[in-house]
């Protein structure tokens, strides 16, 4: 991918994730988690790029930055949510990020397929290359499920 979740949110404003995440939670609320995390930035004027502060701070040529007050943002809505986690009991490598991105995206390719959103695997890995330029195989060839068969 050539930007992650967070900078694509910055790319493209906390308008359009905010509704897509209210479509998510509206159709799908039993496999959605309502994060407070974007609407506690929105309160401050962190809506992304256009604001040059979202998830990350942005320069005059639109260069993303690590912003160290982020971290009191998701403090917050943690907080606000009950969950705490001791920093020392999760150590995770960058491998462990990728799969916590990744698998919820291989869980919904299944169900998609299984509720007959999409009808053939391949269709979701083309939607995936040319709508989020994924991997080039897209996720379901990437995640080495054996979703593809000769005739999809």
């Amino acid at each position: 991918m050539p930007m992650g979740p967070f900078r694509l949110a910055d790319r493209v404003g906390f308008g359009v994730a905010i509704a897509t995440g209210m479509q998510f939670i509206q159709n799908f609320l039993e496999r959605t988690y309502k994060s407070m995390l974007i609407p506690l930035l929105q309160e401050d004027k962190r809506v992304g790029e256009t604001t040059r502060k979202g998830f990350y701070l942005y320069d005059d040529k639109r260069k993303a930055r690590p912003d160290p007050e982020l971290k009191s943002y998701i403090e917050k809505a943690r907080s606000m949510t009950g969950v705490s986690v001791d920093p020392k009991l999760v150590e995770l490598q960058e491998k462990d990020i990728i799969e916590m991105i990744f698998f919820p995206v291989v869980n919904e390719v299944c169900l998609v397929l299984d509720e007959g959103i999409a009808v053939k695997a391949a269709d979701l890995d083309i939607s995936s290359v040319m709508g989020i330029v994924f991997h080039l195989t897209g996720e379901v060839s990437y995640s080495g499920l054996n979703l593809l068969d000769p005739s999809t």
